[in-house]
């Protein structure tokens, strides 16, 4: 889900300032990309693409559309939004790949990054 941490409170100082920093980016990186967005949804940590695949129908999960219904006071349309979504683990890269091509239609732009982080061990 869109920034969600389970126990921030609990991360050490370091960790926490890192993840923080990377979200700022995030965040501004997309802010540049989309300037005709009413609307900008991150998602870290996509897995199979669930998550972000209901927003764009128009089904935000509970906490999501909790948020959404303050901030836009409930006047949210997926197509006035633009949703960028990342996901370390290679193993989901083909179904991002189409859940991106399915939900580019409905929203006014998605762009899904797979394989952003990976190991050799």
């Amino acid at each position: 889900s869109a920034f969600h941490l389970s126990t921030p409170c609990c991360m050490p100082p370091l960790q926490l300032a890192v993840l923080a920093l990377f979200l700022i980016c995030c965040l501004d990186a997309a802010r540049k990309e989309s300037s005709s967005c009413d609307l900008i949804y991150v998602d870290l940590g996509s897995n199979n693409g669930e998550v972000i695949s209901t927003f764009a129908d128009g089904r935000p999960e509970p906490r999501v559309g909790a948020a959404l219904a303050h901030a836009t006071l409930g006047s949210w349309s997926p197509g006035a939004s633009c949703a960028y979504s990342f996901e370390a683990n290679p193993r989901f890269d083909e179904v991002l790949s189409k859940v991106e091509r399915k939900i580019s239609s409905q929203l006014f732009e998605a762009k899904i990054r797979t394989s952003t982080a990976v190991t050799a061990d």
